[in-house]
């Protein structure tokens, strides 16, 4: 990067005494290690990168005193200053205070050669005594080694400060430091690794730790002489270390951020179990404000009047005041950040190359492309800190509907919704704990024979299973989650009277992530284990035994009260999770939004917009100039045979004249026979046993798609489905094996068929359909791209096999980018491939055709 001048600056330097007792005992534990052994061409031996390190910075005035190297340092500050301010180097006399420590042993294999000591140091002492005279104080230029200490030592303060990720918290292991700048960035990296976010105790020893790499960082930089700092290649270190120090302060108001928000949210994890009912009233927080002054400040951008201390956990809960104070952390640390990157511009990455920093520039490159896109995610993060008065309950409480969907009868947002929850927080803390009860009890409190009537609405009149009865549980309808979130509301709003700010789901992939970090579980009064092979074939088989109970249990349907025990000992072992496995769970809930096991939806626009923005609120967009394809299932039959189902899509893609897509695709359903653990009581009361599946199959694609040789609809419209073969055994009077109907969705297109009675084993079912997509093709620099974006539906296993052939006179682009390739035996450039055995989130595929 080239150097732009930068107006000259001054930081005004107050630092922290050092803890001399910390590092006394630290230097007190140190263990032995060896010096590497390296010889000159002369045979004697050169002196280490630790061994030089140590006698020039022991010449240093504060670091000397931070090292250690106490011992005449009285008269060494003196000759450090009086060659200072004479300007003359020559005279001053060199520092070597017997030998180094050993705990320091040079560089790692490969960096000795080109770093090997000058001067005769690292000889023995009488060989430098005799040389000491001729050498005299070595040029700046062959101290470079100690630059370079403080020079990585302030990028290692920019990683720390900026993201503390283990990625790139790897980087620093390269790097040297010194003593307890050195000892805070491992300490640092070894928090970073752990991955304990839920734990405070974590989140306060990092931010301590940021608090003493602050003041070594400034130590470091007032040490820097004036005739150093005037040179551009000093300009371009002093830039570099001011970066360091903006970033370590932004990292500490991120800590302290966390250390207000963390113990709150740890207290919901703590509290999901619980039975308590009472509402606490909200009382003043306990979180302290007043900051010390800050220790520096600058010119660039607005500074920050407050250096940030960990909060404090109020016993009545999250306050206006701690979100405040949140709010004005994630402020100061985006203002710090950005200052940071003005930093940026004026260093100099070939004068750090020519004085032997080459890994320092690398690992500013590395945060060179994180730079653009930070104004980005202080957006995000802005958007949430203003959201959060609202989510978390502190203007008023808030609600929210959790549903864990049972995707065995699979519904379009990934299963039938048996089991419901409120939950209510207020002032950040979960009240009353979480309890699933029955659907069933809400929308037909007096049975399932007494439904009060609803009839569906004509756009959903497809689904058709209790034409007379569409109620909350048959409210998600749609695949775009939002689109069914907003209908589920309503219903229950209707049906309750109760208002809720959103919807959350998951599937049971989630619970069985849960039971693989808590372990099987058994419900008190039922003899089977659950654990996370078997978690469905244990709950469907108490639902299935328990179904002609009607005396309710703790206040839920009979039938369903081994979920709502299963659910309460599972969201207790949630609660007494370690904060390691806490940090797991975590983990794979944020991956679920991109699975589509995790699905969320609230009423707040700034949130819904962010989730939009981040792709992570499960919408099937399709905008136009993108082609897209979405296979959704519905189970209207009320059978666990959704998961059984093996289906295939089959599609064929090429290109007309006009850059339009023709879709070629087959759609094959197979009903194999799987012995579960409920299968040999699955039946009714008489002994009949439930062998079928029925349901409705949609193909979902973009708005203008038009059937070619497509047939007509009772309704007069024309649908792209063709039956191929539908032979299923069981047929009953009056009701075709398979029909075509429509299944509109709004902003789409759709073909549909419905299945009626596939029983198990039956010949598999193939439909077919063909059309086009229009104006799919669009030029990008100078090139032609096709995008195809293939949604998955939430707890669904759907194989695709996917063939796209180039337009006519031009071939694909190679090298393909994963997961794309070159079909079986085919030349590369004339078709292009992908494959999924089970489609594990939205895909999108991007084929680039160039001129032949």
């Amino acid at each position: 990067m080239a150097e732009k001048r930068a107006p000259q600056r001054t930081r005004q330097l107050t630092p922290s005494r050092p803890n001399d007792n910390r590092l006394a005992d630290d230097r007190a534990g140190r263990g032995s290690r060896s010096f590497s052994d390296a010889r000159d061409r002369n045979g004697r031996r050169r002196a280490t990168f630790g061994e030089r390190m140590r006698e020039f910075t022991g010449r240093m005035p504060l670091v000397g005193r931070a090292t250690g190297y106490g011992r005449r340092q009285r008269r060494i500050d003196r000759e450090w200053e009086n060659a200072s301010m004479a300007g003359n180097w020559d005279n001053a006399e060199p520092f070597n205070d017997g030998p180094p420590p050993d705990r320091y042993g040079g560089p790692p294999g490969g960096m000795g050669d080109d770093e090997a000591g000058v001067g005769g140091y690292g000889r023995p002492a009488s060989s430098q005594k005799r040389d000491r005279g001729k050498a005299g104080r070595r040029r700046l230029r062959d101290r470079n080694f100690s630059i370079k200490v403080v020079a990585v030592l302030a990028l290692m303060s920019v990683i720390v400060g900026f993201c503390c990720t283990q990625s790139t918290l790897q980087v620093v292991n390269v790097a040297y430091a010194a003593y307890d700048a050195k000892a805070q960035v491992n300490a640092l990296q070894a928090l970073a690794k752990g991955g304990n976010v839920t734990d405070t105790s974590h989140l306060t020893e990092m931010q301590t730790r940021l608090v003493t790499l602050n003041e070594d960082l400034y130590r470091l930089q007032s040490a820097i002489p004036s005739q150093v700092a005037s040179t551009s290649t000093g300009a371009s270190l002093n830039h570099t270390l001011t970066m360091a120090l903006d970033l370590v302060q932004a990292g500490r108001y991120g800590v302290d951020a966390a250390l207000i928000l963390v113990p709150h949210l740890k207290g919901v994890l703590s509290s999901v179990g619980s039975g308590a009912t009472a509402t606490p009233a909200a009382t003043a927080s306990g979180t302290a404000t007043a900051k010390p002054s800050p220790t520096a400040t600058a010119t660039v951008g607005p500074t920050p009047t407050a250096t940030p201390i960990p909060g404090n956990v109020a016993s009545g809960g999250l306050t206006m005041d701690d979100v405040t104070r949140v709010q004005q952390d994630i402020t100061y640390a985006g203002v710090l950040a950005q200052r940071a990157l003005t930093e940026r511009q004026y260093v100099n990455d070939s004068q750090l190359r020519s004085i032997g920093l080459g890994s320092v520039v690398s690992i500013l490159q590395k945060l060179d492309s994180v730079a653009p896109k930070l104004p980005t995610y202080l957006g995000y993060a802005n958007s949430i800190m203003s959201a959060l008065p609202d989510l978390l309950g502190i203007t008023k409480p808030a609600h929210y509907l959790f549903f864990d969907m049972d995707s065995d009868e699979m519904r379009p947002t990934g299963g039938f919704l048996g089991n419901y929850a409120l939950i209510t927080v207020q002032n950040g803390k979960l009240i009353g704990g979480i309890h699933l009860l029955d659907t069933l009890r809400l929308d037909c409190p007096k049975g399932l024979k007494f439904c009060p009537p609803q009839q569906i609405p004509q756009q959903y009149a497809w689904m058709n299973a209790f034409p007379q009865s569409f109620l909350m549980r048959d409210a998600n309808i749609s695949p775009d989650f939002p689109t069914s979130a907003k209908l589920i509301m309503q219903k229950y709003q209707q049906e309750s009277g109760q208002a809720v700010d959103g919807v959350f789901m998951i599937t049971p992939e989630i619970i069985r992530d849960i039971l693989k970090l808590t372990g099987s579980l058994k419900a008190d009064g039922y003899d089977k284990e659950v654990n996370a092979q078997d978690l469905q074939d244990v709950i469907h088989y108490y639902h299935i035994v328990d179904r002609g109970a009607t005396t309710p249990v703790n206040g839920n349907t009979a039938r369903k009260a081994f979920d709502s025990q299963l659910g309460s000992l599972l969201l207790h072992k949630v609660a007494t999770l370690s904060a390691s496995q806490q940090g797991a769970l975590m983990k794979e809930i944020l991956e679920g939004f991109g699975t589509k096991d995790v699905q969320l939806y609230l009423t707040d626009s700034r949130v819904a917009s962010l989730l939009d923005t981040l792709h992570m609120d499960s919408t099937i967009p399709m905008p136009s100039g993108m082609d897209g394809i979405m296979l959704s299932d519905t189970n209207v039959g009320a059978t666990y045979y959704s998961r059984d189902m093996e289906e295939t899509v089959k599609d064929n893609i090429t290109f007309d004249s006009k850059g339009n897509a023709i879709h070629d695709m087959t759609l094959t359903y197979t009903l194999p026979f799987i012995n579960h653990l409920y299968t040999p009581v699955y039946g009714d009361s008489n002994g009949n046993k439930y062998t079928w599946y029925s349901g409705v199959a949609r193909m979902i694609v973009p708005n203008g798609s038009t059937p070619i040789n497509g047939n007509y609809l009772p309704d007069g419209t024309l649908t792209a489905m063709q039956i191929v073969q539908c032979n299923i055994s069981t047929y009953q009077p009056g009701i075709p094996p398979c029909g075509l109907l429509p299944a509109p969705e709004a902003g789409h297109v759709v073909w549909a068929v419905r299945i009626n009675n596939l029983q198990v084993k039956d010949p598999t079912l193939v439909f077919h359909m063909k059309w086009m997509t229009p104006n799919v093709l669009k030029t990008v620099d100078g090139k032609t791209e096709y995008n195809l974006h293939i949604y998955k539906q939430a707890g669904t296993h759907i194989a695709y096999d996917i063939t796209i052939t180039p337009p006519s006179k031009q071939q694909i682009a190679q090298p393909l980018a994963n997961p794309l390739r070159t079909p079986a035996k085919a030349t590369p450039g004339t078709s292009v491939q992908f494959t999924s055995p089970s489609l594990v989130k939205d895909t999108l595929l991007t084929v680039t055709f160039v001129g032949s």
